[in-house]
């Protein structure tokens, strides 16, 4: 079975697609190796500042790829936003996936300027992605025609 280390990046109301996300891929013989903040990794710190770079920023490193389930609430998200600029700084893969169903809605601003690939929830599609095929489609599969600016990484 291959398998990817990988921080889920997510609204709290969507937590329950993680696991769904995860046995799609096992189904196809994959599995992800999560650094996600979940209530079931929960954590009581109240300063944004230690949340973001002693909490979230040390799961982001560990990750080989950072996934970004797009709902229709992922775009006002500025966790989202953040852990999305975070991993672009750290010059991790990033990748977006619309959650089955909530095809449609915007992409959060730092998904369409940082992400490598945006995909459909097909499990062939989105372990290409993981696995570094760059790719942006729409949420039915269909290729996006309004992206212009491929990101490029610096070695």
């Amino acid at each position: 079975m291959k398998s990817r280390n990988v921080f889920v990046s997510h609204i709290q109301e969507d937590e329950a697609h993680i696991q769904r996300l995860y046995d799609l891929l096992g189904r196809s013989g994959f599995q992800c190796k999560d650094s996600s903040i979940t209530s079931q990794t929960p954590n009581n710190a109240r300063s944004e500042e230690y949340i973001k770079y002693q909490v979230i920023s040390p799961q982001i490193e560990w990750a080989g790829v950072v996934v970004v389930l797009i709902t229709p609430g992922t775009r006002a998200s500025d966790w989202v936003n953040w852990e999305v600029e975070r991993a672009n700084a750290l010059g991790k893969r990033i990748v977006g996936i619309w959650v089955h169903g909530e095809g449609g809605c915007d992409l959060p601003e730092s998904l369409v300027k940082y992400a490598d690939s945006v995909v459909g929830w097909n499990s062939g599609r989105i372990i290409s992605a993981i696995e570094g095929k760059d790719s942006w489609e729409c949420s039915d599969g269909s290729e996006m025609e309004d992206r212009e600016i491929k990101r490029i990484k610096c070695q």
